[in-house]
């Protein structure tokens, strides 16, 4: 039986008793008597009850042990009458009951909020570990890349600075050697007038020259006839001339023995002379020195005779000579005559060549100037080309640690991006609001694939979305942003994906992970993956990878 009932009907009892014990005792009885009577009137209040008062009592009670029970309202209790102050307990007690209840189900809901909060709180501690720890991975590996991007900048940019200071050098010398071949040049040109201008007279003269030349020819034409009719009075004349050449011979022999004579007769008295000098013994060497000149006396007058006869023959092949040299010397004078006119065109021809001579001589300094100058120039063009050239490697090298400079620079923009994400947490506060997206976590693919297209279109650093079940297969298509152009994005439903890292340090983790940086195949440009385990309950049934710009 309920207790509440049996409360109520003890309450009930002892009431009535009470309140007879109350009717009887003003009227004088003693305690005993009244407590008699008491025991009387309740054996008969018990059979009344049962006789005649049991149904109104239980048509009472039943109000009151519903009412005791929380079944109804304690208001509907009779304020008035014998049963009044037991209706008044049962609604007190139904009201404490009523309020302790409540008051035990608030703390039961207090105690359960309080054990759901704390857990809560756990998982909320434990989640945010794991996240501290995959952002200060990813911090770890961005600094670890920003040191040494920053001593790669570093050493480039130094390197960049020697070879910017040797192409600084090799342009000031290739500056002085440019203006030396520039004056070089300039010379050139001046001597090349110059030449330009002698080369002019050169020709004027050779012209002049030619005209005279042609004039002189046309004399020398004359004088070769009047040579020739000289020519044939000559020969004649050279005919006497032999025979008078073969007197002269003769003359010659003889005159060669007068020459040995007077040779020895100049010695003799060279002798005489010495012996003179010689005192005491003169006598004796004069007597030889005579003698000696005696002899060479005789032979001189016999060759003296010899002399007269040739001379004799000499006189008369002269004679002839002289007729032959008359007919000649009128020949003579008409080319001599000729001749002068020659010897003055010659002269004109001569003056003129040697103006020719002069001004190819001016010529042929310039020349050799300009060979000079062009050997400078040469020169000066060679070390320029040395220093191109090596200005050029220097360039090339300068152009490599520039492009090796842009490189890390690039490393540095990347890092900027995954700070940029890291710092914000737009990116992974976004991912996760789409793991608890009812769409999503249904893992249904229709579904899942409408509304990752919605976010796409909503979310300009997204540039694609996948999913993919417990297990790494891809449940879904990839959902690229609009401007991101796939071949076929249907493709990639059915692929396995739980090698991946993306995947794995999701799963692993159970809440959101970044991936190293990478050039992405969809777009060509850098991303990282962020993907988050899909949650029923403490059950992954999913991962959702989503793939960032870096630049978005």
């Amino acid at each position: 039986m309920n207790p509440a009932v049996v409360a109520a009907a003890v309450a009930v009892l002892f009431t009535l008793l009470a309140g007879l014990a109350a009717w009887f005792l003003p009227a004088g009885l003693s305690a005993p008597a009244v407590a008699g009577l008491v025991v009387l009137l309740a054996v008969a209040a018990g059979l009344l009850a049962r006789l005649f008062v049991a149904r109104a009592l239980a048509a009472t009670l039943a109000p009151l042990a519903a009412a005791a029970r929380g079944e109804a309202d304690t208001a509907a209790l009779p304020a008035t009458g014998p049963l009044a102050p037991v209706c008044a307990a049962v609604a007190s007690l139904a009201a404490a009951a009523k309020a302790s209840d409540e008051r035990l189900a608030e703390a039961q809901r207090c105690q359960a909020d309080w054990q759901a909060a704390d857990k809560a709180a756990e998982a909320k501690a434990d989640r945010a570990a794991r996240r501290q720890q995959v952002v200060g991975k990813s911090m770890s590996e961005a600094a670890a890349t920003l040191k040494s991007v920053s001593a790669n900048i570093t050493e480039f940019a130094a390197s960049l600075a020697r070879e910017t200071e040797k192409v600084s050098s090799g342009a000031e010398t290739q500056r002085g050697r440019v203006e030396s071949a520039a004056a070089a040049v300039e010379e050139m040109n001046a001597t090349n007038a110059e030449m330009a201008k002698n080369a002019k007279a050169a020709s004027d003269s050779a012209e002049s020259t030619r005209t005279m030349a042609q004039q002189g020819a046309e004399v020398v034409t004359e004088s070769v006839s009047a040579i020739r009719t000289l020519a044939g009075v000559m020969d004649g004349l050279r005919s006497d001339m032999e025979q008078l050449g073969t007197k002269a011979e003769s003359i010659g022999k003889v005159m060669t023995v007068i020459s040995d004579i007077a040779d020895q007769t100049n010695l003799l008295a060279l002798n005489a002379a010495i012996e003179a000098a010689r005192a005491g013994d003169a006598g004796r060497g004069f007597a030889v020195v005579a003698d000696e000149v005696r002899k060479l006396a005789e032979k001189t007058m016999s060759a003296t005779k010899e002399v007269d006869d040739v001379i004799r023959g000499i006189q008369n092949g002269t004679s002839k000579s002289l007729e032959s040299m008359g007919q000649a010397s009128s020949a003579v004078k008409r080319a001599e005559d000729l001749s002068g006119r020659s010897g003055d065109m010659l002269s004109g021809i001569l003056d003129l060549a040697n103006g020719t001579s002069d001004q190819m001589r001016a010529i042929a300094a310039a020349s050799t100037q300009q060979s000079v100058a062009s050997d400078e120039v040469a020169h000066s063009m060679e070390t320029l080309a040395g220093f191109s050239g090596e200005t050029a490697r220097e360039m090339t090298s300068a152009l490599d640690s520039i492009h090796k400079l842009d490189g890390q620079i690039q490393e540095l923009v990347k890092l900027g991006g995954v700070f940029r994400i890291i710092s914000e947490g737009t990116v992974l506060a976004e991912v996760e609001r789409m793991i608890h997206n009812p769409d999503i976590a249904a893992m249904d693919p229709g579904r899942a694939e409408q509304a990752m297209r919605r976010y796409v279109d909503q979310l300009p650093f997204l540039e694609l979305l996948y999913l993919t079940d417990a297990s790494g297969r891809q449940i879904t298509a990839n959902i690229p942003a609009r401007d991101v152009h796939l071949k076929d994005a249907a493709s990639a439903r059915g692929k396995n994906w739980s090698s991946r890292p993306w995947f794995t340090g999701a799963i692993e983790n159970q809440d959101a992970y970044l991936s190293s940086i990478y050039v992405s195949d969809a777009s060509g440009d850098y991303c990282l993956t962020v993907s988050a385990p899909v949650m029923r309950g403490e059950t992954i049934v999913g991962v959702l990878g989503a793939d960032i710009k870096l630049f978005g």
